[in-house]
């Protein structure tokens, strides 16, 4: 058996190379100052004699060899402190180096687990719950191939998303340190624990009077201005493996040798989210402001559909206006965004020609604190109220195809959209799905995780989804529908009545003149896959892209800044587009038919659906230079290939809405249950009281009765009330006839 060699520390080898030195030194200073002794013994007479410099040459011989002494230690001391130094931070820069990456990686993984890759998270505000469920769900997606998931402990509560993996801090192929880090995201505002984020987030109003709130909104905190946030902490250390560690790690690794070090860092990254009540219109189909009074809106806008606007009376305009004074907490560019999924026009649905639309006007966002600057230009108009003006070009005029509205078609009788063709081709869609599945309808309702997965068309999207939203104590009988009906709004785009008019509905399931069926719908013959490569359903190409040969509508396009020159500092709005962002109709999920940024060979690709918020490039179309300074109504020229985004927003998925279904039941839930493992190893369910959980909002027009006895009048004797008065009976006895005796609810499951 080879025994190991003893490491000896190289500061030992120094200290015993100076001690040495210094004996070294202290003999030749001997051996000089008793030779200098005896030349100046012979020079000196022999005859003794007084003299008053009797005495003075050793002493001076004696503190000269004492200053050459202490100088020469003084410099090897100092010699031997830079090395040290040196050596120090050398250390220091290699663990920093080292720990540095890990928070690359924090930051990579909460930036997956807010992307749509995540399909184990809700769209919106997740609270802490879902996102740990989210984390513990897909856990692997989040541990990289060197790291190894560690799991912290604290007074019973566990946090899984914490890591280690191998460094090499000195390059010689073989790893002596570990590298550690952590997420940390709950509240800290109820009791805060080492595996609880460290504060709230950032404050992001412009003063003391804006400052963060806190009223918490689902562990989201709402800042000054409106905006909801949250705080994800990432802490990293780098230290290094000792002998005794060292054992069973494999041949790859060794102990750390050599002066060590230890660097800690930490990041904190704030996540940030409009709720929907930050809008001041939210629509999901086409948004039509027309024939209508003297009319301002102050706020943030947005229509999954079209914008169908116009102000045909003189003094009846229409101003979109910024969201509150440029003083105002909630001044900010995206808290008065005007988002358009669709396109916009000038008119109602019913009307075919453009109406006087120079009396539509919207505010432009000059910079915090700051009023819209008012200039006027040789036509007349102010800057920061441009007017839609759809016959002519808008601001940026002196640029082709700029125009103050999206569309070719006068007036929104064409541009509007046809629900119900859309509708028909979403259902014939879902059918031919189900159909995939089991030509049973029965069987539809009896869907389970793995007899989806078991259905090879079926693209990943919607077995993930289905899977994480299946409840096997209390399955949805219309889950899989719901799950493929949202896979199929994802990537569909809007009818207009260009392409299919209201006398031709019956016309939408058609393709090239033929209609399609449950059976002809998904034609295996269609290169189409889902991110794994796997050929999978989907709807036909012409469904999905929003061209001029599918629409029959010629897209124009806003007069638009380039979003590299946005200043940073003002973020201020130069043209009309910066504030209206339009889709043109482009899908969430838009068909990629040019097989861009798909990874994998050429001979293994096949033409994809774009991710959420990826760019479609617009032949031909610019994006805008800042406008010039002296006439705010001309650009001073183009700036590179414009892009376009789906401007759809997806709202939250609302499950189960029947009886004893996931709304009843989040509604009746007044407390949450959290199943914690204490430190002696039981497990126990703890219940959270102040936690509000969810909430109903009715609206009826038939009234709303509450279980309770009667409020008045007089009631059969069945009724077990005893005479007592309370806030109205369910009772579905016909002999009951008065109204606050009857709540006329169905009867509740046991």
């Amino acid at each position: 058996m080879q025994r190991r060699k003893k490491s000896i520390n190289p500061f030992q080898h120094l200290s015993r190379f100076l001690a040495l030195l210094l004996r070294f030194l202290g003999r030749v200073i001997n051996l000089l100052t008793r030779g200098l002794l005896k030349t100046i013994q012979r020079m000196l007479p022999r005859r003794r004699r007084r003299s008053t410099a009797a005495g003075f040459v050793l002493p001076t011989v004696v503190m000269v060899s004492l200053v050459v002494v202490l100088v020469t230690t003084a410099v090897m001391i100092r010699s031997f402190d830079r090395s040290r130094n040196a050596s120090n931070f050398r250390v220091n820069e290699a663990v920093l180096n080292a720990a540095t990456p890990a928070l690359d990686r924090a930051r990579a993984k909460i930036s997956r687990l807010f992307s749509p890759d995540e399909t184990n998270l809700p769209i919106g505000t997740p609270d802490d719950r879902q996102i740990k469920s989210a984390f513990e769900a897909g856990l692997s997606n989040y541990t990289f191939q060197d790291e190894e998931n560690l799991v912290l402990t604290f007074g019973g509560k566990e946090l899984k998303t914490a890591w280690r993996y191998p460094v090499d801090t000195n390059n010689n192929g073989k790893f002596d340190s570990f590298t550690l880090y952590g997420i940390y995201y709950s509240d800290p505002t109820t009791g805060r624990t080492p595996l609880d984020a460290r504060s709230k987030p950032m404050d992001d109003g412009q003063s003391q009077s804006c400052s963060t709130g806190t009223d918490n909104i689902g562990n989201w905190v709402k800042t000054g201005s409106g905006v909801l946030k949250k705080a994800f902490f990432s802490y990293v250390a780098t230290v290094p493996i000792g002998e005794d560690q060292i054992a069973g790690l494999g041949s790859d690794y060794e102990a750390y040798v050599g002066n060590k070090g230890f660097s800690a860092l930490e990041m904190q990254q704030d996540q940030s989210r409009l709720s929907l009540d930050n809008n001041a219109v939210f629509y999901e189909d086409d948004l039509g402001i027309t024939n209508a009074p003297r009319f301002f809106i102050n706020g943030r806008v947005h229509t999954n559909s079209n914008l169908l606007v116009s102000a045909p009376i003189a003094g009846n305009e229409v101003v979109f206006l910024q969201v509150s004074s440029p003083v105002s907490c909630f001044y900010k560019p995206e808290n008065s965004l005007i988002s358009v999924a669709g396109n916009v026009a000038a008119g109602s649905i019913s009307e075919d020609t453009d109406v006087a639309a120079d009396l539509v006007k919207v505010h432009l966002f000059r910079g915090e604190s700051n009023n819209p600057t008012v200039l006027d230009n040789a036509a007349g108009n102010e800057p920061e109220k441009n007017p839609l003006i759809p016959s002519i070009n808008g601001i940026g005029s002196t640029v082709p195809n700029f125009y103050n509205k999206t569309i070719d078609k006068l007036g929104g009788k064409d541009v509007a959209y046809n629900d119900l063709a859309y509708q028909k081709r979403l259902s014939l869609l879902t059918t031919g799905a189900l159909n995939l599945f089991n030509t049973d309808p029965e069987e539809w309702e009896k869907a389970t995780p793995a007899l989806v997965d078991a259905i090879a068309r079926f693209p990943r999207d919607v077995k993930e989804s289905f899977k994480a939203k299946y409840n096997p104590n209390n399955p949805l009988p219309t889950l899989l529908r719901n799950t493929l009906e949202t896979y199929f709004k994802e990537r569909l785009r809007k009818v207009p009545f260009a392409e299919i008019s209201i006398n031709n509905t019956n016309d939408a399931t058609k393709l090239g003149g033929v209609d399609l069926t449950i059976d002809t719908i998904f034609p295996t013959s269609r290169d189409i896959a889902d991110e794994s490569g796997v050929a999978v359903i989907a709807p036909p190409e012409a469904w999905m892209d929003p061209s001029v040969a599918n629409t029959k509508l010629t897209p124009r396009y806003l007069p638009t800044l380039d979003p590299q020159l946005v200043n940073p500092t003002t973020k201020q709005n130069d043209y009309l587009g910066d504030r209206v962002v339009v889709g043109n109709n482009l899908p969430y999920r838009w068909f990629n038919e040019k097989n861009t940024d798909i990874v994998g060979p050429p001979t293994t690709k096949k033409r994809q659906f774009a991710k959420p918020g990826s760019e479609k490039p617009i032949s031909g179309i610019s994006w805008l230079q800042p406008a010039k300074a002296d006439d705010p109504n001309t650009s001073s020229g183009t700036s590179g290939e414009r892009k376009l985004s789906s401007r759809i927003v997806i709202l939250d998925d609302i499950a189960d809405t029947s009886r004893s279904g996931f709304w009843e039941d989040a509604a009746a839930t007044s407390e949450a249950k959290v199943t914690v493992t204490k430190p002696d190893g039981t497990v126990e369910d703890q219940f959270i009281s102040d936690d509000v959980r969810g909430g109903l909002r009715v609206v009826t027009g038939a009234g709303l009765y509450v279980d309770g006895c009667p409020t008045e009048g007089t009631f059969p004797a069945e009724f077990p009330c005893n005479g007592s008065k309370g806030l109205g009976q369910r009772f579905n006895s016909p002999t009951a006839t008065i109204l606050t005796t009857r709540s006329f609810l169905p009867e509740p499951k046991s």
